[in-house]
């Protein structure tokens, strides 16, 4: 019994035993009143106590979610259903340049204002936010391209609490660095990286629209193909950087001296084409290209020297039916004739112009017996840390010793050899010179820890034979196969990535190292650096050249080595000329490099001492 009830029995004098029965019934019926009544007065103690910790939770959940918004390097806004800001971290305001007064204003409409006037085209903005805000799109994401510089990714979601109103939820981050790499590649995808000028894909592009207006207006379109006459003794003479400077020297004529809508473009080396529209005939195009010529020769001043040239150009006039490719080879054509008229000519392409078609055929027959004639030479550039200059190893590099010509560059031989199909075997002669090197050094205690790269075509990496080939130079000279890397070009990849990945897969599995070579020069994709198992980073000596005379060249240079590192990539600086260049790559952490600073390429003994001291000096 409840001891309330208890107690008022006992002043009524009545014992539970001496009590009538309905007085008894009575009684229990209250007891069981009281009994209910404690117990639901306990539950709802117990409950009270379980709501105190679990607000205790939640606050403490808050606050750690709170501390971690405002840790985190994105911007985040959650807004509320009717417009109402739930909750926005520091970081916001700092990657929108915004006073926090901005959220005191009460209307979304002024607020949105306010966000829309720190960016160069507010339109896109304000588009976005009326259909999130009209259609209740589910997720979004949008770039915001800020007046500051900042380029910010933007993505949001919404959410429904407690089946209350819904809201959203507002990412943003800060993309700029990689943006402007990506940007730079994309440029560098269809411009000269040297001149700045078009490249031959951004050429070709730009002549089959031209081909197509015409075709459409029945007006001629004109392409003056031009080539700087004996440009080697400029750089043999001069050297390899004040070379450079020439061709971006005559880049700029070129630039000055055509109408805006002429289409000026860089092809290679020391090869440049013009496009030309709205002239009545190919007499016309002519007189443009004496006007260049003129232009061209006059006297240039670098570096204290005075430097002379002169140019040959070809000029073709468009016939239709005719492909960007079949007009540039004629042009081509016509240079090549105007050289052989003595050089500082314009040659009009003429029909039955065949002279250099049968040069180029004269050349595949000889190279068809390079190999077994000898004359393929393998030379071996020095890789070193750049640290402090040490042996890392070597880059194999095929010349052709041409009976007639001497020692011949790869540009001019290796065209022919992928055109015609002789590239395979050329290959498979380097890489074997280069696994029979690598075996000694391999067996040497002082060079076993070198290593040597080996540069593979794009034709090669289509060829499905090339793995067997890679294996069984592997297996001949019994190298560790981990001591040689394949430099494989960006172009590789774009043109058959699905190839490719099998391919350098495959390689990868044998245990060959694998390099991206010429990194900037074209542009597929910053994802094909995840895609593809790369291991090695070479950054494209374009970058090089003016790293520590530009700013924008070493923010490239230093988002591209940030950006390897974070893949945990080997990083590499091809085309190291200065000590200047060498200090800051070394300040901007790169591992690798080589070029003309250290060596040049090497025949088979000299690579051999050069490494040996290099390894003597790594040593002490």
């Amino acid at each position: 019994m409840h001891r309330l009830l208890q107690r008022q029995l006992r002043k009524l004098g009545l014992g539970s035993g001496s009590a009538p029965a309905e007085w008894q019934r009575f009684v229990q019926n209250v007891d069981a009143v009281y009994a209910a009544f404690d117990g639901a007065r306990r539950k709802l103690e117990l409950s009270s106590r379980e709501l105190l910790a679990a607000n205790s939770d939640r606050r403490a959940s808050e606050e750690v979610l709170r501390n971690t918004l405002e840790a985190t390097a994105d911007g985040v806004l959650a807004i509320g259903g009717r417009g109402s800001v739930l909750y926005v971290n520091d970081r916001y305001f700092e990657l929108l340049d915004l006073p926090r007064e901005v959220f005191e204003i009460s209307d979304m409409d002024q607020r949105l204002a306010a966000v829309a006037a720190r960016l160069i085209d507010p339109q896109p903005f304000l588009d976005k936010m009326r259909a999130v805000r009209s259609s209740g799109v589910t997720e979004t994401f949008d770039i915001l391209y800020l007046k500051s510089g900042r380029v910010v990714e933007r993505s949001s979601r919404p959410f429904q609490v407690l089946d209350g109103p819904v809201g959203r939820v507002w990412s943003y981050r800060d993309i700029t660095q990689s943006y402007m790499l990506e940007e730079q590649l994309r440029h560098q995808a269809f411009h000269d990286p040297l001149t700045g000028l078009a490249n031959r894909a951004r050429f070709a592009d730009r002549l089959e629209l031209a081909l197509d207006r015409g075709r459409r207006s029945r007006s001629p379109v004109f392409v003056l193909y031009l080539d700087i006459d004996d440009f080697k003794a400029i750089n043999d003479s001069l050297g390899h950087t004040l070379g450079d400077e020439t061709l971006r020297a005559v880049a700029d004529r070129l630039r000055d001296s055509l109408r805006p809508g002429d289409t000026p473009a860089r092809l290679g080396g020391d090869e440049f084409a013009l496009l030309l529209e709205d002239l009545l005939d190919v007499g016309a195009a002519q007189l443009v290209a004496e006007g260049l010529l003129s232009t061209i020769r006059a006297p240039l001043i670098l570096d204290g020297h005075e430097i002379t040239m002169d140019a040959s150009i070809g000029v073709v006039e468009s016939s239709f039916p005719a492909t960007p490719e079949e007009i540039l080879r004629n042009a081509d054509i016509a240079m090549y004739a105007a050289k052989k008229q003595g050089k500082g000519r314009v040659q009009a392409y003429v029909s039955g112009m065949h002279s250099r078609v049968r040069e180029r055929q004269q050349l595949t027959a000889e190279l068809r017996h390079a190999i077994e004639r000898n004359e393929i030479r393998v030379l071996y550039q020095p890789t070193v840390f750049l640290e402090d200059c040490s042996s890392a190893g070597a880059e194999a590099l095929v010349r052709w010793d041409h009976p007639r010509r001497g020692l011949m560059s790869p540009d001019d031989f290796v065209p022919i050899a992928e055109e015609s199909g002789l590239i395979g075997a050329i290959g498979e002669y380097v890489l074997m010179d280069a696994c029979r090197l690598l075996a000694e050094w391999q067996g040497n205690p002082e060079t076993r820890s070198l290593e040597i790269n080996v540069n593979v075509s794009a034709k090669q990496v289509r060829d499905p034979d090339f793995v067997d080939c890679v294996r069984r130079a592997i297996l001949e000279t019994g190298i560790l196969p981990g001591g040689l890397t394949l430099e494989i070009t960006e172009s590789a990849m774009i043109e058959d990535p699905e190839r490719c990945l099998e391919t350098l897969t495959f390689l990868k599995r044998m245990g060959v190292q694998l390099a991206l070579d010429d990194f900037g020069t074209g542009y597929s994709s910053l994802s094909y650096l995840k895609r593809f198992p790369i291991d090695i980073l070479k950054i494209d000596k374009s970058f090089i050249g003016d790293l520590y005379q530009s700013e924008r060249e070493t923010l490239l240079t230093s988002a591209t080595i940030a950006f390897g590192k974070n893949l945990s990539l080997k990083i590499f600086a091809e085309g190291i000329e200065t000590e200047e260049q060498l200090q800051h790559l070394r300040d901007l952490e790169c591992e690798f490099g080589q070029g003309f600073l250290f060596s040049p390429p090497l025949s088979r003994d000299a690579i051999d001492l050069y490494v040996c001291e290099g390894a003597h000096r790594r040593a002490a």
